[in-house]
């Protein structure tokens, strides 16, 4: 049974007492973050006995294949983030003690966004961490509104496609097998 050989150091701190969590801006106010901040996500590379699941999106900024995940709220861990975007886009309830195996970080700059004006695109740092499911959790997997579809693949089969496929998402093709 296959697993990644090569981790990233997960260091995170809290300072003092536990802040506020944080709220989602309205689309207004967000999509002015946009034109000023780097946005935070926390992504999974779900996988089960070898097998990587991609889903196409339906949303700006990258309607097409893509790993699971969002944004980060002010005051959340990588890991309380993960858990929340795995529950919100799979309806999958994964405990955060396995939400932990962080493979790479991503810099994503993107020309489009959903949020108008959308030709003003979007900065993105991803955090991405492996997860490996139960047979289980597999099996109870629904996405959300967000994607329209999604695959089971081999890794090997995004890299060696990989004019077929955004190059972020081959680089986590290559980050799971590395």
């Amino acid at each position: 049974y296959w697993q990644p050989v090569k981790e990233y150091p997960n260091f995170q701190y809290i300072t003092g007492r536990q802040q506020k969590p944080g709220t989602f801006l309205s689309d207004s106010t967000y999509s002015e973050a946009l034109d000023a901040l780097v946005i935070c996500c926390a992504d999974a590379a779900i996988l089960h006995q070898g097998l990587w699941l991609i889903a196409k999106r339906v949303w700006e900024p990258q309607p097409d294949w893509w790993v699971i995940g969002g944004r980060m709220r002010k005051a959340e861990r990588i890991e309380q983030a993960l858990r929340r975007n795995l529950q919100r886009e799979l309806r999958l309830d994964i405990p955060e003690d396995r939400l932990q195996s962080i493979i790479g970080y991503y810099n994503q700059i993107w020309d489009t966004r959903a949020q108008e004006p959308t030709t003003n695109g979007s900065h993105v740092f991803s955090i991405t961490t492996a997860v490996q499911l139960t047979d289980e959790e597999k099996a109870s997997i629904r996405l959300n509104e967000e994607y329209v579809e999604s695959q089971w693949v081999d890794p090997l089969q995004v890299i060696e496609n990989a004019d077929q496929f955004h190059p972020c998402l081959v680089q986590v093709a290559r980050d799971i097998l590395r």
